[in-house]
């Protein structure tokens, strides 16, 4: 039987992704060089327990203390982290604030502003800091900066040997009950590299909403260099809220979602100059700041250099040639920069239209370029797309074999697996284990996890618990324990030769950061004594995987843990070395279409998980691996039933499926809804035939041809017209031709008459 399957599951997973962002209208707020009229105030305390001190003056037609956007008088200053019980005198023992002539990111001479912190306040140890604040308040709710930046050379020397950190950037939420931070930080293996997070609450042990790693362009390669520094954010409680952080024209960081708990921002620290008493003891931190713009937004041109002076090579633009440029490229719809293929074979973007090109851009497998520029399909005729789910002892067995052809279930379902069988004998039914969890309402197995010591905990002693479930019914576990995940697999095969399950699906069981999730505190890796790193987490999933297949032998495992394409990309290099060295049989990428809040992705983010579902079917899918994408009924956007969303998610999955795919199973809908709607929608899709190629793009709906139909898909918050070559049966029954509308988020599967 021919069906689509879908699931639905929980994780977070959050890193960097290769997308620079778009240009928009926008306005510019302020401008400075730090050329001359512009001056610092002698430092006060203005009575309070630390030291204060004003830029003051004009350039660039902008006033520092008077055209910065605030919500107070006295305008954005720098705040200096020092008691007030030391004299002026001795504050420039610990911090200290100047305009410099240097020589400036053009190689020509220039001001520049320069700040340090040379050593830790003993009468407020472990707060010394150097930074310009800018109060906010309602006054933005996005904003765009650049400016150059230029690092001490010998950052590397004054972090302690096998750790370190230096903060450049900070946002405070009001009452500091939210905040979002940028560093240069060091790893173990003394290594320098980006790193962005967001926290609830104040420094120090507060619990981490996301964070992002990165190590391209390495920080070593910008020390003692000019290197242009670009921040663009949004603050939401939404979906919509945005971090995007670039160096040198590179993303090392881009974090969409949440990034505001419920309050304004109500300081942006945007010099900042912080780091830990360890490091003050090796040496000053210092850097120095050039060429500040602030804008209302991303805006649609930005000189990273004046016009008839030489490039610094970045984003398009050859060393030493004559030319602007910006971190901000010209870039086609699928954010394609102009002249470079797309991701999506055969386009080429060409001076923001893409067409065809398979004479540069190539074709899939199985196609042939065409003279044309486009490719045909020489492959394997039709594909399959399977229907999965998870299903508990209220279900019937006789419904299960017919509608699903691979499920997840808990151990006491597995009494109804030998009647499954009978019925079905090629049916996959996989058995449900949480790898990365365990649930003290099973006394026996959590008082054994206690005993040996496998529960995590984090700095304070105190076990690590989901805030969504709490301490009574989740506690995360040391993956990485040898002992444990020989335990786990053993558990796993002796339910499986129990009730003859076809193999276990691993919830929570792929990951590439050390990412936890919604959790009581941050947890620490019992064999360092430290926070895990990133590196450590995939390895520890290496090594489970490892040891599950190793005892299970023959039999499947699935694991979840990829939840949309957004994620992949953002640490696509460690995904592809997880997926080429893991032993697991397939994965589930549990939010690839739509996220569970009652929100839409936006447009770019639902591309990424269609690039993703066509990057999964070329570099890792065979005969032998299996791939779950799921679409979930629930939270649904306000006023969409199960039947438009499902429409959605299989009109998606239909425009990247690959002929003669035979491993996705599509979680889509539980029993009485495939009853109802579902299974005459899977059965559709099934019948479409060969796709007469990829997917395109047209007046903004994504468009794919089919020997005997039409997939539309429109991502966008907009309604889009589309006009139709001949007529069609859509989804309603009703017959279709000419101008056709598609309604913003929905998906269509237009049939031939």
């Amino acid at each position: 039987m021919k069906k689509i399957l879908i699931l639905v599951f929980f994780a977070i997973t959050i890193m960097i992704h290769s997308n620079a962002v778009y240009a928009q209208e926008t306005t510019l707020l302020f401008k400075s060089g730090f050329e001359s009229g512009v001056y610092l105030d002698n430092p006060t305390t203005e009575g309070g327990n630390q030291w204060w001190q004003w830029l003051r003056g004009e350039d660039e037609g902008y006033t520092w203390t008077t055209d910065l956007p605030s919500q107070y008088d006295y305008g954005s200053r720098f705040q200096y982290l020092v008691s007030s019980s030391h004299t002026q005198d001795e504050l420039n023992d610990y911090v200290e604030t100047r305009i410099d002539d240097v020589t400036g990111p053009y190689g020509t001479p220039t001001k520049a502003l320069y700040m340090d912190v040379k050593n830790d306040d003993p009468i407020n140890p472990g707060l010394t800091r150097n930074q310009y604040n800018v109060y906010l308040g309602n006054s933005l709710s996005e904003a765009y900066v650049r400016y150059w930046i230029k690092i001490q050379p010998n950052l590397k020397d004054v972090m302690p040997e096998s750790s370190g950190w230096r903060m450049i950037m900070e946002w405070k939420e009001t009452d500091n009950d939210y905040r979002w931070n940028i560093h240069i930080q060091k790893d173990s293996s003394g290594n320098l590299y980006w790193y962005t997070q967001a926290q609830w609450g104040t420094l120090g042990d507060s619990p981490q909403h996301w964070k992002i790693i990165s190590y391209d362009p390495p920080p070593e390669s910008v020390l003692g260099e000019w290197a242009l520094l670009e921040v663009y954010w949004k603050h939401s409680t939404g979906s919509d809220g945005r971090v995007w952080v670039a160096v040198n024209g590179q993303t090392v960081a881009d974090y969409y979602g949440q990034n505001k708990k419920n309050n304004d921002v109500f300081g942006w620290n945007l010099f900042k100059v912080y780091t830990g008493p360890s490091h003050l003891a090796l040496g000053k931190h210092y850097q120095w700041i050039d060429d500040f713009e602030l804008w209302s937004g991303i805006p649609t041109s930005i000189e990273a250099c004046q016009l008839g002076e030489t490039s610094i090579g970045r984003d398009g633009c050859s060393l030493g040639e004559t030319c602007c440029c910006s971190g901000v490229l010209q870039k086609c719809t699928d954010d394609t920069p102009y002249g470079e293929c797309s991701s999506t074979k055969p386009l080429y973007c060409d001076n923001g239209d893409l067409i065809n090109k398979c004479s540069i851009c190539n074709c899939y497998s199985g196609y042939t370029c065409q003279t044309d520029g486009s490719c045909k399909y020489e492959g394997p005729t039709s594909f399959n797309i399977y229907s999965y789910k998870s299903f508990g002892t209220a279900d019937n067995v006789a419904d299960i074999a017919e509608y699903y052809d691979m499920t997840q279930s808990w151990e006491y379902t597995g009494y109804m697996i030998d009647d499954i069988h009978s019925l079905r004998p090629d049916f996959k039914a996989l058995f449900y284990r949480n790898v990365k969890a365990v649930y003290p309402y099973w006394t026996d197995e959590y008082n054994l996890f206690k005993a040996n010591n496998w529960v995590l905990k984090d700095s304070s002693g105190n076990d690590v618990c989901s805030t969504t479930y709490g301490c009574d019914e989740y506690k995360l576990v040391d993956i990485g324990n040898p002992d444990y995940q020989q335990w786990v697999a053993n558990k796993i095969k002796s339910v499986i030769d129990e009730y003859e399950f076809n193999g276990v699906f691993a919830d929570e069981g792929l990951y590439v950061t050390s990412t936890w999730g919604s959790v009581t505190g941050v947890p620490i890796n019992p064999r360092t004594g430290t926070y895990w790193t990133d590196e450590e987490v995939k390895q520890a999933y290496l090594g489970l995987h490892q040891k599950i297949k190793q005892t299970i032998g023959s039999k499947l495992l699935v694991a979840n843990g990829i939840w949309r394409g957004r994620d992949f990309y953002n640490h696509q290099s460690d995904y592809t070395e997880f997926l080429q060295n893991s032993h697991m049989d397939g994965f589930m990428s549990e939010g690839i279409w739509y996220t569970y809040n009652g929100y839409w992705f936006s447009e770019s983010m639902w591309k990424d998980s269609l690039d993703f579902l066509i990057w999964v079917q070329s570099n890792y899918l065979d005969s032998n691996k299996y791939f779950v994408p799921v679409c979930s009924h629930r939270e649904n956007p306000s006023g969409v039933t199960n039947a438009e969303l499902s429409n959605y998610c299989t009109a998606s999955l239909l425009l990247g499926i690959k002929a003669g795919q035979k491993q996705i199973y599509f979680h889509n809908g539980n029993i009485d809804f495939l009853k109802a709607y579902g299974q005459e929608l899977f059965d559709k899709a099934n019948s479409m035939g060969d796709p007469s190629g990829d997917y395109y793009v047209v007046s903004g709906l994504y468009v794919r041809d089919f020997s005997n139909g039409k997939v539309l898909v429109n991502p966008t918050s907009s309604n889009l017209q589309i006009s139709l070559d001949q007529e069609y049966e859509n989804l309603d029954g009703q017959i279709v031709s000419g101008g056709y509308t598609v309604y913003a988020h929905t998906g269509e599967i237009l049939t031939k008459v």
